[in-house]
């Protein structure tokens, strides 16, 4: 990645924070270079698949902001560098939404 990226994406990481950093539970998106944006679910039911497919999209959300913006589709390097930023971002934040699903799950179980 270019360093004006690299530039944007701390910029966006930090503004997504800072707008995210208020309730909990969350999951955390951990960039190659250790940033990390905080996606909240504590509003979803993450032990059913309506909230699990909601907190996929706020992740996927949420990485495309940090990894952006969305470069244009014919600026072939830039693109495959923002793809696989979003790709690194999303696949570090499944072992947590794996986590936040069973513990749903559990407390449910034990009602």
């Amino acid at each position: 990645m270019t360093n004006a990226l690299n530039s944007r994406l701390v910029a966006l990481a930090l503004t997504a924070t800072s707008l995210l950093a208020s309730a909990a539970p969350a999951a955390a998106l951990t960039l190659a270079d250790g940033m990390q944006v905080t996606v909240r679910y504590a509003d979803l039911d993450v032990g059913h698949a309506a909230g699990q497919k909601i907190l996929v999209q706020r992740v996927e959300r949420a990485a495309s902001k940090v990894c952006g913006p969305e470069p244009y589709i014919r600026a072939f390097s830039q693109r495959a560098a923002y793809e696989k930023c979003r790709t690194i971002a999303i696949e570090g934040a499944r072992p947590q939404m794996e986590r936040a699903r069973l513990e749903a799950t559990a407390q449910f179980a034990s009602r």
